[in-house]
């Protein structure tokens, strides 16, 4: 997308974005505000990452040094329509990119209708709500999804078209590196770049709930996905 490559305009969306009111009200409060990529329970986890921050003035600053200090263009967002809180995050989206004079144009479909629609850059909406799931607590199934080259388009999971070499190169080593302390020195300049590039915005670390009475038989939570019996 034109305005998306700068990065100062992804920048500005990840600044107008209402973090403090999607743990509130999308989330009822069971949600932490994301620190980078990476939930603080996850392997390579840097501790010195800082929270998201809505910050509309400085939204505004980085609007006005990439050339649009009121706006003035469109941008279509993708999201679940039969999720309450995807439904939320969309609306926090537009009332935030609303401020900034981007007009945000929802665009309600199911995961696979998603999926499909960023398989090709012909089809791919310009913003749209993920949802990771790790099958196991390694950053390889943050980055090696949502960062990576080879995962943009044909049902990979990169749906913003992230590009870059030199977290390719990052990704790559990760994947191979047998040293734990190596590793994550490779996912800690992984998490940085991944903030001065923000290909996504992070938004929080859902927090699951699971209860049942004592009478119930055969339960058993699944801790990769929280939808899951």
């Amino acid at each position: 997308n034109e305005y998306l490559q700068d990065v100062r305009i992804r920048k500005a969306l990840s600044m107008a974005y209402d973090y403090v009111g999607h743990v509130e009200f999308a989330r009822n409060g069971f949600a932490e505000i994301a620190r980078g990529p990476l939930p603080s329970g996850i392997t390579c986890f840097d501790d010195a990452m800082q929270p998201s921050e809505m910050n509309i003035e400085a939204a505004k600053q980085l609007m006005a040094d990439a050339g649009y200090p009121d706006g003035g263009f469109e941008l279509k967002m993708a999201y679940q329509g039969t999720s309450p809180e995807e439904t939320a995050a969309m609306q926090i989206m537009q009332s935030g990119a609303g401020e900034l004079g981007i007009s945000i144009s929802p665009l309600a479909i199911e995961w696979p209708a998603k999926v499909q629609a960023y398989s090709a850059q012909e089809t791919t909406p310009e913003l749209g709500t993920v949802w990771m799931y790790p099958s196991l607590p390694d950053p390889d199934q943050f980055f090696g999804l949502l960062a990576a080259s080879d995962q943009a388009g044909g049902g990979g999971f990169n749906f913003s078209w992230y590009s870059n070499p030199d977290m390719d190169e990052l990704v790559n080593a990760g994947k191979t590196e047998l040293d734990p302390v190596a590793r994550c020195e490779l996912y800690s300049q992984a998490q940085e770049l991944w903030v001065q590039d923000t290909p996504y915005i992070d938004v929080v670390i859902g927090q699951a709930l699971s209860a049942s009475t004592v009478d119930v038989k055969g339960y058993q939570w699944s801790s990769p996905h929280s939808f899951t019996q």
